[in-house]
């Protein structure tokens, strides 16, 4: 995989979840675990240990994700396919799409959230 976990300056390689795993966005959430948004639309966790699956995006199937953001609540923020985002809650819930002004038209580089647990997403239309 092309995914590699540091130790002080040595660089490991985590194993692969499975064949032709690519990784499109990784994300750290509160308790430092990392969220990794592979293609395809399969979102794994990882505390340290192996690569868990924890849920599968069916939006991500034919769009890539470009960015990733875990929030104090464990939402999983993601933007995929250039100008759209949604969010995938911690637990069993669906994938929630964004709507609003300015979503779908212009490229989402990445998320934000503030001390007062706002959400700011950041693309080219402001």
């Amino acid at each position: 995989s092309g995914l590699l976990r540091v130790d002080g300056t040595v660089a490991r390689p985590v194993s692969a979840p499975r064949t032709g795993f690519g990784i499109d966005a990784l994300a750290t959430g509160p308790d430092g675990d990392a969220w990794v948004v592979a293609s395809g639309g399969d979102v794994y966790r990882t505390d340290g240990g192996p690569l868990r699956l924890h849920a599968h995006i069916g939006e991500l199937e034919t769009a890539r994700a470009s960015a990733a953001m875990v929030d104090r609540d464990r939402r999983l923020w993601v933007a995929y396919g250039g100008t759209r985002a949604g969010l995938l809650p911690d637990g069993d819930g669906p994938f929630q799409p964004l709507s609003g002004e300015r979503i779908g038209t212009a490229q989402i580089y990445d998320f934000f959230e503030d001390r007062e647990g706002h959400i700011w997403v950041a693309g080219a239309a402001g």
